[in-house]
């Protein structure tokens, strides 16, 4: 994969506001933002060209009925990218595409987690993304979970935090 590809994931916590989507493509565009994996973008699916602009498009998204939740993937509209497979899952919460970039292939993934503990939530999500063969899988989200709960003191999380940390372990080399 090409070195000069910037990569970011995001909470924007809703873009709604033309003020704010603007700001928002062009902090990514001044960052030199070649891929962003957005989440909370609380954006409506006949709403999702706002985050769109001569600079980003965006590839998959997946959007609730009302304005909460959403995720999208936004590609810069300068990078060579062969678009395969694309699908959005638990409505607001998930979308992924599977890309090839300079013959890399990739599967990126925007998640945005339910904010009460979901057990389902990320296994059958992760189930679904290790079924796609021979990509590369880049996530980028908000899980609204935590790993240790010694560094997050401000919430009793117990009965997440074992599950993530297991899922966190199949991806660590």
């Amino acid at each position: 994969m090409d070195n000069s590809i910037n990569m970011m994931s995001w909470n924007v916590q809703g873009l709604n506001s033309l003020v704010k989507h603007t700001k928002c493509l062009e902090f990514l565009k001044r960052k030199e933002i070649s891929i962003a994996l957005i989440q909370e973008t609380h954006l409506k699916t006949t709403d999702i060209h706002r985050i769109q602009n001569r600079f980003y498009k965006c590839v998959a998204h997946s959007s609730a009925t009302n304005r909460t939740k959403g995720v999208a993937i936004l590609f810069s509209r300068k990078l060579g990218v062969k678009v395969g497979k694309s699908c959005c899952y638990d409505i607001g919460r998930l979308t992924y595409i599977c890309v090839t970039i300079d013959n890399t292939k990739l599967c990126l993934e925007s998640k945005y987690g339910p904010n009460i503990h979901d057990p389902n939530f990320l296994s059958t999500i992760f189930n679904t993304l290790l079924d796609i063969p021979g990509h590369q899988l880049i996530v980028g989200g908000h899980f609204n979970q935590v790993c240790d709960t010694n560094f997050d003191k401000s919430m009793n999380t117990s009965s997440s935090h074992s599950f993530l940390n297991k899922t966190i372990q199949l991806f660590r080399p």
